[in-house]
């Protein structure tokens, strides 16, 4: 059985897979922030309500962000002690890649955005690959994650010769605006259908788990994109 842990953002969710790639337990929730005290109840209850034990884990899949500094950290702290502590794979995938996911049998490029403050977002562009009939890997990422404003978002969707398919964590007025501002160009799915899912961080996981392209717990790093506040603050006193 396969866990997988997200914790990128207040979208929260884990799940148990078989070994043959099966969602067997899901579940996807709000946390405002409460990482910390709800997600080793969640890993509990996940287990129990499964008459499984920690054992019965081959394997842990977890997402590295990007995402908060807090959320990103405390699930993979998670994922890493029990790594570890059973000596079990793991698997790190990226916030973003989830959030595209779901679209990946879209025709259009993929945008993939989470707010990342001070009016920027964490980003990700995808275009799809042609003939292939799983979606995991149907995803061609064509510009890795980074650090973005919204008008060069904008930019890219002006320079785009066919209509962008926006996913992720959209605030409204941003979607307002980019509706307002491109029209049919842009495709915003429903709020729900963007939620990031737990049983997405699965499926992209078991596809790297197949191919035995696991990490090693004691070297796997976050992916924040943008320096912490200490940090910050760090560079300028030095």
């Amino acid at each position: 059985m396969y866990l997988a842990i997200d914790t990128s953002t207040e979208e929260a969710g884990l799940s148990l897979s078989s070994v043959d790639g099966a969602v067997v337990y899901e579940k996807n929730w709000i946390s405002k922030r409460n990482h910390t005290a709800e997600l080793h109840p969640e890993i509990e209850f996940s287990l129990v309500s499964n008459d499984l034990s920690p054992d019965d884990l081959q394997g842990i899949i977890v997402a590295i962000g990007p995402g908060t500094f807090t959320g990103v950290r405390i699930g993979m702290a998670a994922a890493k002690g029990l790594s570890l502590g059973l000596n079990i794979p793991i698997v790190g995938i990226g916030t973003l890649d989830i959030a595209a996911y779901p679209f990946s049998n879209m025709e259009q490029n993929i945008i993939a955005i989470i707010p990342a403050g001070r009016g920027e977002f964490a980003c990700a562009i995808y275009e799809k690959k042609a003939n292939y009939s799983d979606p995991a890997i149907e995803l061609n990422k064509i510009k890795d994650d980074h650090l973005t404003s919204f008008n060069e978002i904008q930019s890219y969707i002006e320079l785009s010769k066919d209509p962008v398919l926006i996913c992720g964590e959209i605030p409204q007025e941003t979607e307002a605006e980019l509706q307002i501002s491109f029209g049919k160009k842009v495709i915003i799915p429903d709020s729900q259908e963007r939620l990031r899912k737990a049983r997405n961080l699965s499926y992209l996981g078991h596809n790297r788990i197949l191919l035995g392209d696991f990490d090693n717990a004691q070297t796997l790093l976050p992916v924040y994109i943008r320096p912490s506040a200490a940090e910050e603050n760090f560079d300028r006193k030095s």
